[in-house]
């Protein structure tokens, strides 16, 4: 099953993934939201200690509380085989319940679809991701259209954040959003008179920019450019690692993140969910 990394080795563990930097994006962004104590529902796994070549995040069954990603496990590191080892191990992973691995590192693909197959149950694979990372010299601030401002957001405007974005009115996304919201940044603009939406983009929990939306009504402006340049001028500003991710096959999503200085790097990542065959 591998070795629990207890919470006392968390800020060595930290270091060690700081160095793996931006590979390592979203354990580093998971182990520094749980020593900080903003996301402190998972544990973490590693093949050994403290060299470690493998490493798994689980989500912790007595303490998570959100349904939407109570099933989400994330991996890193350099050993397939140690991974596996790590995760196929008995009473790891309840495979009689959904799981999702999030944002695998491409390396990682082959070894995770041969065993969800080897499971028998409904395998969704979403497209693979460019990651892209920026710095203060390469962002581009797009200005503010007249007419409009931007918004720091609270948890309590998220259904209205939400309303016709059709891709995230699943079970539990909407506490999962709130959650993000109180915790960390979501910047949203919206008409001057306060009275409209237009668009919004999330900080999330293991490391991205992500939930970045348009209402249907006002794409085709540069907004998204707006939101998106502006919350990572904000995370820049204050030191704060991230990165942001477009589905390769979304050529407007990479326009308007290149637009705004993102750069690819040499990481691609993908979502695989599994339901077993008992579900209906």
């Amino acid at each position: 099953m591998g070795t629990r990394i207890d919470d006392t080795l968390l800020p060595e563990l930290l270091r060690k993934l700081k160095d793996g930097l931006p590979e390592s994006y979203k354990e580093y962004s998971h182990v520094k939201n749980t020593i900080e104590k903003k996301w402190t529902s998972v544990d973490f796994y590693v093949d050994q200690w403290p060299e470690f070549t493998a490493l798994v995040i689980r989500p912790h069954p007595q303490k998570h509380e959100l349904k939407y990603t109570d099933k989400y496990h994330f991996v890193y590191g350099t050993n397939t085989k140690q991974l596996m080892n790590i995760i196929t191990a008995d009473g790891f992973i309840n495979w009689l319940e959904r799981v999702t691995f999030g944002a695998v590192p491409s390396r990682f693909w082959s070894a995770i679809d041969d065993l969800l197959i080897e499971k028998k149950g409904e395998i969704i694979k979403a497209p693979g991701c460019i990651v892209h990372t920026i710095t203060k010299e390469e962002l581009v601030l797009h200005d503010v259209p007249d007419g409009m401002k931007l918004k720091w957001m609270n948890h309590n405007e998220a259904p209205e954040l939400y309303r016709s974005n059709s891709k995230y009115q699943l079970t539990g996304v909407l506490e999962y959003s709130q959650a993000l919201i109180s915790k960390f940044r979501s910047l949203a603009l919206i008409t001057k008179t306060g009275q409209e939406f237009v668009g919004v983009a999330s900080q999330t929990y293991y490391g991205t920019i992500g939930f970045l939306f348009v209402h249907e009504q006002y794409r085709g402006n540069g907004c998204a450019k707006v939101i998106l340049s502006h919350l990572a001028k904000s995370l820049l500003d204050d030191n704060q690692m991230f990165v942001s991710l477009a589905e390769d096959d979304n050529t407007p999503a990479i326009r308007i993140h290149r637009s705004v200085g993102f750069k690819p790097i040499a990481l691609r990542t993908r979502w695989f969910r599994f339901k077993p065959g008992n579900l209906s």
